[in-house]
């Protein structure tokens, strides 16, 4: 997972002393958990936080480019902080937002997700950059500064848009929290980078005519037992525009379950999409469905609608399952 860090040490508002420690340990704890962290190789905490990581590698006897990448301008060489992990020239001419393109940095357009502390207009930048970037944004809020506004701006949003990602009793609200304990902080807000890196929804693509509700429930079953949670477009009361909720539905899937059954253009479109994204795809299909050529290749499962129990369940279980251990 590519982890970015921004912000800024100086000038902390509150809580200076844990905030250093803070830092410190999310840099070390990144790349304990075999993530890349990013940065821009340009202020204090960049500074810190590369040269924490490099401190528990060394010790580790672990190579620090293979785990820590920092960015720089070409004309901004000169500023360069540290020289943690591999040090790489941006291809672009600035990292403002007066270009035509409005180009994103590479630090921020690699990143997975991306973390602010402390800071304040330059953070605040690099976080619409994130934005614009459509990258979930964790602002530390009990420092203040850039990191404490973005906890408040973005709260609605990510709780929106990733609440279904986090496991257990993690809320966005608790990276606003007051704690004196560095640690504990650093792990939860790499526990919340990791949450983020698999969702536990599984979207389904199908027909909503009554007589498939049957064949959604019997995903929904499935999928819970192995603590998934199986949507479907038409039971999701948020109001936004129906295909920016099956895009974004996609998107933040684990894997996705299509039925076939019928011929219909819109499900072979959101299957398009979701392999087009690399998200993987399970079929089910009526028996005697004719597929077409482009979906034989995926992972098919025929069923009876009088003996869905024995032939749809089992088969859709062993999918699923191989599905959550792709990544052990």
């Amino acid at each position: 997972m590519k982890i970015f860090v921004g912000g800024s040490l100086r000038n902390i508002e509150k809580n200076e002393e844990v905030c250093h420690e803070f830092v410190s340990q999310l840099g070390e704890l990144i790349v304990k958990n075999g993530h890349l962290l990013l940065n821009g190789c340009r202020g204090s905490l960049d500074k810190m936080i590369a040269e924490s990581a490099a401190a528990w590698l060394q010790n580790e006897d672990k190579n620090s480019q293979d785990y820590v990448h920092s960015y720089i301008l070409e004309e901004e060489q000169h500023k360069q902080i540290h020289d943690v992990g591999r040090i790489f020239i941006s291809e672009l001419k600035d990292w403002e937002m007066q270009s035509v393109g409005l180009d994103i940095p590479e630090q921020i357009s690699m990143a997975d997700v991306t973390i602010f502390v402390g800071g304040s207009e330059g953070t605040l930048k690099a976080a619409n950059f994130a934005r614009m970037a459509q990258k979930p944004i964790l602002g530390i809020g009990m420092f203040g500064g850039a990191g404490y506004d973005l906890n408040k701006h973005e709260r609605p949003y990510f709780e929106n848009k990733y609440a279904s990602f986090l496991s257990g009793d993690l809320t966005y609200a608790n990276l606003n929290q007051f704690t004196k304990d560095a640690d504990y902080l650093a792990d939860l807000v790499v526990s919340f980078c990791e949450d983020l890196e698999r969702s536990n929804t599984v979207f389904t693509i199908m027909s909503f005519k009554e007589e498939y509700d049957d064949v959604f429930e019997t995903y929904k079953r499935i999928c819970k037992t192995q603590d998934f949670m199986a949507i479907r477009t038409d039971h999701d009361p948020n109001l936004t525009p129906i295909t920016t909720r099956i895009l974004e539905g996609i998107q933040q899937s684990d894997f996705v379950i299509a039925d076939v059954s019928e011929k219909s253009p819109n499900v072979f479109y959101e299957i398009g999409y979701a392999r087009g994204i690399n998200r993987p795809v399970i079929i089910t299909a009526i028996k005697d469905t004719v597929l077409p050529f482009d979906i034989k290749d995926l992972p098919v499962i025929f069923y009876d609608r009088m003996n869905m129990k024995e032939e749809l369940e089992p088969n859709l279980e062993t999918y699923i399952v191989n599905q959550k251990n792709r990544f052990n």
